[in-house]
């Protein structure tokens, strides 16, 4: 779904789109896009290296969608502000699934800068975390990146988005399974020239049969590509969750499938660290739940000694458990224009949007 802005001068990205999926009931167990001249099984035995990666089921009035996520914490998952709301709302029936089991969805909260800048993707808030009913047993949650030097390092992508290679793009109703690539990842701020910003992580699906003029779009042996359905997944850079998967983009105009040469956009979560340690803290206490020993402690930072309240208006407290009945799926709107976003249905209301100018970078 294409969300229209207004031109800006130095925005020469066509096209994007979020990675949210409408859920379907005929999904073929496959996940993100790869290079063409490699075998798909590798991807998968890179995606069984990072249990933490889970996947979301939503729903609400509206229908249901379908999302992915990090586990961060045995009770907590890091995900995409985008993939906890739909036009008529938060998800009201929810369930994450890692390791092997499925847990309900206690509460949630999201950025408030997501909804500030009304839903802009540039504005690098694309950012949420789900408090789970009962703690994850028998998987490690990821530890988070707190450095700063995320700028031309090799990059893996793990989530469950619809599957495809370079030359095909992604197929429809392809999503369900787990998958992991690897790409030279960017600071945004690298990339000004192309609308983003530090906020951002990004990288290019480059073509292996094209000699790559610097690091960035050189071709790795996994080289990968972000889908619809990889939404809220983890980006991981030294073994800890660096980025939260948001948006891709394509610089030609034409059609977003997750095919060569296009755009992978990530939250930058080193730039959200104390948003990230607040808010555990404020659902810890919002629900009556222990205070968290991996964020708040072992080098993940100090715990707040006297959080604010978590706002209602970003944050929901009421979510039903929901076992993924079946649902119809919807219709997949064409990208158009200059900005749109990477869901299967989910988000063409904001497609009917009027947005201002893309942001230039927030401050820090």
């Amino acid at each position: 779904m294409v969300i229209p802005v207004q031109s800006h001068a130095r925005l020469i990205v066509a096209s994007v789109t979020v990675l949210a999926t409408t859920l379907g009931t005929n999904a073929i167990a496959q996940a993100g896009t790869i290079r063409h001249d490699r075998a798909d099984s590798e991807y998968l035995d890179l995606a069984t290296l990072f249990p933490s990666i889970g996947y979301l089921r939503a729903k609400n009035d509206g229908g249901g969608w379908t999302c992915s996520g990090t586990l961060i914490d045995a009770s907590y998952v890091l995900t995409a502000a985008h993939c906890v709301e739909s036009p008529e709302g938060y998800l009201t029936q929810g369930s994450f699934s890692v390791g092997g089991s499925r847990y309900g969805i206690a509460g949630v909260t999201a950025h408030e800068g997501w909804f500030s800048s009304n839903r802009q993707l540039l504005s690098g808030t694309d950012i949420a975390i789900l408090l789970l009913d009962r703690a994850v047993a028998h998987v490690n949650p990821a530890e988070l990146f707190t450095g700063s030097d995320e700028h031309l390092q090799l990059g893996t992508y793990v989530g469950y988005g619809l599957t495809g290679n370079g030359l095909t793009g992604s197929i429809p109703s392809s999503g369900g399974t787990k998958r992991a690539g690897q790409n030279i990842i960017a600071v945004g701020g690298q990339l000004s020239r192309y609308g983003y910003n530090d906020k951002l992580l990004v990288s290019n699906f480059s073509d292996p049969r094209r000699a790559g003029q610097n690091p960035f779009n050189t071709a790795q042996p996994l080289e990968y590509q972000l889908s619809s359905g990889d939404s809220g997944g983890g980006l991981f850079i030294n073994n800890q969750v660096a980025g939260v998967h948001s948006f891709i983009s394509d610089r030609s105009g034409g059609k977003i499938d997750s095919n060569y040469g296009e755009f992978s956009a990530s939250v930058r979560v080193s730039d959200h660290l104390n948003w990230i340690r607040n808010q555990i803290t404020n659902l810890a206490i919002r629900f009556n739940r222990p205070a968290s020993e991996r964020i708040t402690s072992l080098g993940q930072g100090t715990a707040v000694s006297d959080p604010s309240s978590t706002d209602d208006r970003f944050a929901r407290s009421s979510v039903q458990d929901w076992d993924n009945l079946p649902e119809q799926p919807e219709s997949v709107p064409e990208p158009n224009l200059v900005w749109g976003l990477c869901g299967l249905g989910l988000f063409g209301w904001l497609g009917r949007r009027k947005l201002k100018n893309a942001p230039t970078a927030p401050k820090r």
